[in-house]
């Protein structure tokens, strides 16, 4: 498919806004982190400049943005429309969290709340892809789970960068993202149970289904969107460049005293990871077109 800048940028910021979320509230209900008030500000500013940068980038990839409320009315069947709407309910816990303060008795309980309310955010991002059968690269478990990863991993490592705790935990993340990624590199490679026979809906027939036309002879909306092919030897350089930027230079730059340049680097492996995300996808449309899925 054709990676949309906006969209990249969209799931790296506010993966990033939702991790840093996650990774504080988790740490503070946990008892690990006791911020002060400042430091609770700082904690909720960044996280939700993060998710706001994020969400409105994403509004450039809609053709018509005067529409873009609709995304918030199909909660019961969207999983767009639950991130939506979650993103909102994250955003006004934080500001709420904010006004009590952290000498409250009941912010580390809050606090552990907007964490689990930020990690099923993305969670929904994840699943906005996972859910499409259509797309068997995105159609997998392991979509979902590499979201809530990627984006705990970026908010750990800000987490530690801006106030020097769970290191621990942003090795932990690094290198089970990591994992992960290996894994469904491995599970798209798998040749596609999906042709023209069963796709139609067509399999009862004695001489099953051929295609005796392309779709289109010329260049269409189709074939430009879910059309697109990587050279096999850049594909394998942008993978390696995943795990280069995503684990192996950011752990470099964490053991050398460098966090922001580790984190720096780390959202550059993201965004290359999302990149091939969205270029490796292969829609079943392309059956009729003659391509493979």
């Amino acid at each position: 498919m054709h990676p949309a800048k906006s969209v990249i940028f969209f799931t790296v910021v506010s993966g990033l806004g939702l991790g840093l979320y996650s990774v504080g509230g988790l740490w503070w209900v946990a008892g690990a982190w006791r911020p002060s008030n400042s430091d609770a500000s700082l904690w909720l500013i960044m996280s939700t400049i993060g998710l706001v940068a994020g969400l409105a980038s994403s509004s450039f990839h809609l053709t018509n943005p005067k529409n873009a409320w609709r995304a918030w009315m199909r909660v019961r069947t969207s999983w767009l429309s639950r991130e939506a709407v979650l993103a909102v309910i994250v955003i006004g816990a934080a500001f709420l969290l904010w006004l009590m303060g952290a000498d409250n008795g009941a912010s580390a309980a809050f606090a552990g709340l907007l964490a689990v309310l930020a990690l099923l955010t993305l969670y929904s991002t994840g699943m906005i892809y996972a859910c499409l059968k259509t797309i068997r690269q995105w159609h997998t478990p392991l979509t979902p789970v590499y979201y809530l990863l990627a984006g705990c991993s970026a908010g750990a490592l800000a987490f530690a960068t801006l106030f020097d705790q769970a290191w621990i935990l942003v090795w932990v993340l690094l290198i089970a993202a990591a994992a992960v990624k290996v894994a469904y590199y491995a599970m798209i490679g798998k040749p596609a149970d999906v042709d023209l026979t069963n796709a139609t809906g067509l399999g009862g027939s004695v001489m099953g289904v051929k295609l005796l036309e392309t779709g289109h002879s010329g260049s269409t909306f189709l074939t430009r969107e879910f059309g697109g092919q990587i050279d096999a030897s850049k594909l394998n350089m942008l993978r390696a460049m995943v795990f280069v930027f995503s684990l192996l230079l950011p752990a470099a730059a964490i053991l050398m005293g460098a966090a922001p340049l580790a984190l720096l680097l780390l959202l550059a492996g993201h965004s290359v990871e999302r990149w091939l995300f969205f270029s490796e996808a292969k829609h079943v449309v392309r059956l009729y077109h003659g391509q493979d899925t």
